[in-house]
């Protein structure tokens, strides 16, 4: 019988096989008597909360056992001697405490407002770098997750090449619990909290000790189901009682929240103040980090609660954001020392401040800035709190203020000197940094090249390498922009009305705008400062979102999602995704080394069930088509026919589809009234299906021998080099069948056909004069004359029927009627948190 059938509750969590003599212990879980026997004797604690146990504390569950055996007899199943197997059974005892935190770097230092080169009052730098380890503290993660129905709607859907799919939410949220167990180490431990109308302990905290346990686990995902309402109070109060079930101090315990609504079912107090106050009495450690899906979410609870529980806040407008966000979040958490930082400024008796700037991670610097009374420095006292080794420091405090701007002048005389040699310089490297951007995500090829994920190994030790050395004064100066740029953004999300009202909409801009200019007429810029101003403001679409997030007409869809999210980022000196530049500034070796394993598995897990929404029919049967990329998850890739592709003319002539002009008469008599091309990004490449040498999109209807396919349905499709696709516009009236015929003797249908013999043709927009009048309002004179070049598309603005027809794929947007001014905002908006 396979396992996954068989109840876990029968399977002991140690030796994963049906017990025979099923022994209760106080960790609340039931093992086989000889295996936890054997674990006691090593480690004297539960193999899977921790706590101190004996073997006589025990008690055999005879209620468990009696089920046990009728089910052992009920299924003929023949049970194994595991003897040898518990024998070889090996467990690592380990301090139930957690370890002190070492640095090799903490200190502080005044910075006073005449040497500061005018960048900020008298002020106080605080900074520290941890000593080098080989390894951090196990990680508990506990996942709250919504399983409300509305967790049902598609994420396919604005997804390039992928718009025929069907994948919902929780599928793709599945697919990333299976990708954060398959990344965890042998030490770590791992639980599922679910949530809709009440709350259920999906999954107990469960020890992934090996191979065998994790694929228990992912079972465990694969049976998560839909339905009910959003409480999300309830899902993370049983989260919470779940982390303080796993009482091994030595634990760094994460909850992470993942829902794509807002809490419909609400303690008397609210959420946010009914969690206030239980953290202000839990004993207990651990972080909450908030996960929204869709636009349908209202933020501010899931940032209050991220805020209020020392975790991050990660937007997923759509799939495509899914894969980065977990990716980057999984690097961070497996490089954290020690997840909560709090430095504290002490000036005389009356004034005290504190900053949480949340965790320590290896390799890096971890930074604060106060302002502070400078005549008081002589009452100065500084320390930093870590709460989860309860450990205080004293930092020691240097008096001796840097001269910032001396530096900053010589600096600008060396650009200056640099800029003679080579004047080009400058400009070259602006263009390499947009290149490197752009092409980040992909510098490894991993959506073509399937990784056997047994194969990673995710205990291997990542060695720490010298850091490079940079000038204090250099560091100083990064970090007092990225301080004044968190007080801005601050500043913005304080403004309400942002999306409603211009005034306010103006404060908020105007905020931006003394930032902007504090980073534009600095004499010198650092790589950091000249990062910031391309992810601020940019007209590049790729680029500058921060300024086009607090637009008016963008702050309330997305904008006050992203904001949020890019502040706390910068707030924890985290990188959160692949493509923000200034993000990129708080990367290290050892998370690079976490993030790279982790997308390797992301892409080359087992892809999530879907279904196929053909043009609005959805079926059911995952056994055909291609295999789902989850690569598209990350980036996107995208659909017609290729412009080589070669069609036959009624004057017995060839000409490729690229070639053909309004007025031309193709073999069927139909006559060509206008050709639509689309150009493609150069930095993704499409999928597509090869039909006897026509490249043709998965879902694009064809008929060979007269009978209607998708290409899909005969070819899986593949990653293709093409610079754009075609589409075409006939008149037919005389036949009515609106197909363009290729010389390999397969037809292709074109747009605004009107066929609705089969449910391959019929689509109520593609099919109807719908697509037709989309066209020529995008392009009246490029309709009329017979050539429609688009240039710019925006996916992510697709909208879908019931049926899941795409209804609006040439319709213009307003961001691409602003096309000119290069404000077309949605596009690539994986630059959110991608």
């Amino acid at each position: 019988m396979d396992k996954d059938e068989i109840p876990n509750e029968y399977l002991c969590p140690i030796t994963l096989d049906i017990m025979k003599e099923p022994l209760i212990m106080p960790d609340g879980h039931t093992y086989e008597k000889e295996a936890i026997k054997k674990a006691l004797e090593i480690t004297h604690a539960s193999p899977l909360t921790k706590i101190p146990m004996k073997i006589e504390d025990g008690v055999i569950n005879y209620s468990l056992k009696s089920l046990i055996e009728n089910y052992v007899n009920e299924h003929n199943i023949q049970l194994n001697d595991i003897t040898e197997k518990i024998n070889n059974l090996t467990f690592s005892a380990a301090s139930t405490e957690a370890e002190e935190v070492e640095f090799e770097e903490i200190k502080s230092r005044i910075i006073s407002e005449e040497q500061s080169s005018g960048l900020c009052k008298d002020s106080l730098h605080v900074w520290m770098k941890p000593k080098k380890l080989k390894t951090t503290s196990p990680a508990c993660i506990i996942c709250v997750v919504d399983i409300s129905g509305s967790m049902g709607c598609n994420c396919c859907n604005n997804i390039e090449n992928m718009e025929t799919q069907y994948i919902s939410r929780l599928e793709l949220v599945k697919h990333s619990l299976k990708a954060i167990v398959s990344s965890l180490r042998k030490e770590d431990m791992f639980s599922i909290v679910t949530f809709s109308n009440d709350a259920n302990i999906h999954l107990e905290p469960t020890l992934l000790i090996d191979k065998a346990a994790k694929e228990t686990v992912i079972s465990s995902i694969n049976k998560m189901n839909l339905g009910g309402c959003t409480n999300i109070w309830r899902g993370i109060e049983e989260g919470i009682n779940v982390s303080k079930s796993v009482t091994y101090k030595n634990y760094q315990k994460s909850l992470m929240v993942f829902t794509d609504g807002n809490s419909n079912i609400n303690p008397p107090d609210g959420v946010y103040q009914t969690l206030k106050d239980t953290l202000k009495v839990c004993d207990d450690k651990f972080t909450i980090s908030t996960f929204s899906f869709g636009n349908d979410v209202g933020p501010k609870l899931l940032i209050d609660i991220a805020n209020l529980g020392n975790g991050i806040y990660g937007y997923c407008p759509d799939g495509t954001m899914v894969g980065t966000i977990f990716i980057n979040y999984m690097a961070s958490l497996l490089s954290t020392i020690t997840p909560v930082i709090k430095v504290i400024v002490e000036q005389g008796d009356d004034i005290k401040k504190t900053m949480t700037i949340g965790p320590l991670y290896r390799a890096t610097y971890r930074n604060a800035i106060f302002k502070i009374d400078k005549n008081l420095i002589d009452k100065t006292k500084v320390t930093v709190e870590l709460p989860m080794t309860n450990q205080i420091i004293d930092v020691p405090i240097i008096n001796e203020s840097p001269d910032l701007k001396s530096f900053i002048d010589d600096m600008y005389e060396k650009e200056k000197q640099l800029k003679e040699a080579q004047k080009n310089e400058e400009e070259e490297e602006d263009d390499d940094d947009d290149e490197i951007l752009d092409s980040d995500s992909d510098s490894e090829d991993d959506n073509a090249v399937s990784i056997d994920i047994n194969n990673i190994d995710t205990d291997i030790i990542i060695e720490e390498k010298e850091i490079e050395s940079t000038q204090y004064e250099e560091r100083l100066l990064n970090q007092i922009l990225r301080n004044k740029f968190i007080i801005a953004l601050n500043k913005i999300i304080k403004i309400e009305g942002i999306a409603s009202n211009e005034e306010e909409n103006g404060k908020a801009k105007t905020i931006l705008d003394e930032y902007i200019k504090i980073l534009k007429e600095l004499k010198y810029k650092t790589k950091f400062a000249k990062d910031l101003l391309i992810d601020i403001t940019n007209p590049d679409p790729n680029h500058g979102q921060v300024e086009k997030a607090i637009q008016q007409d963008y702050y309330g869809k997305w904008g006050e999602c992203y904001i949020n999210s890019f502040l706390r980022f910068h707030q924890y000196e985290q990188c959160g995704n692949f493509k923000d530049q200034s993000l990129q500034y708080y990367t290290q070796e050892v998370a690079d080394a976490y993030r790279l394993l982790a997308k390797r598995i992301f892409i080359n897990l087992p892809p999530p069930s879907t279904k196929t929404s053909r043009r609005g029919v959805i079926n059911t049967s995952t056994s055909t088509g291609s295999r789902v990329q989850m690569g598209n998850f990350m980036n996107r890739h995208g659909g017609c026919f290729n412009g080589d592709a070669i069609v036959l003319l009624a004057n017995g002539q060839r000409k490729c589809v690229r070639d053909l002009k309004k007025g031309d008469i193709l073999y069927n008599n139909a006559i060509v009234q206008c050709l639509i091309e689309q150009t493609l990004n150069k930095l993704s490449k499409p999928y597509m299906c090869d039909i006897n040498g026509v490249l043709l999109t998965p879902y694009h209807p064809i008929a060979i021998n007269n009978t209607w396919y998708f290409p899909n349905d005969l070819i899986n499709a593949k990653e293709v080099s093409i610079d754009s696709w075609f589409n075409l516009i006939l008149q037919d009236d005389i036949n009515q069948k609106y197909e363009v015929e290729f010389d390999n003797g397969i037809k292709a249908i074109t747009l605004g056909h009107h066929r609705e013999e089969n449910n391959i043709l019929k689509h109520p927009y593609f099919g109807s004069d719908l697509v037709l009048k989309d066209l020529q309002e995008r392009d009246p004179q490029g309709y009329s004359n017979g050539y429609i070049l688009i240039k710019e598309f925006n996916f992510r603005q697709l909208k879908y029927d019931e049926n899941e027809y795409c209804m609006n794929y040439y319709k213009i947007s307003n961001d691409l009627d602003n096309a000119s001014k290069n404000e077309h905002i949605f596009n690539n908006i994986e630059k959110l948190i991608c």
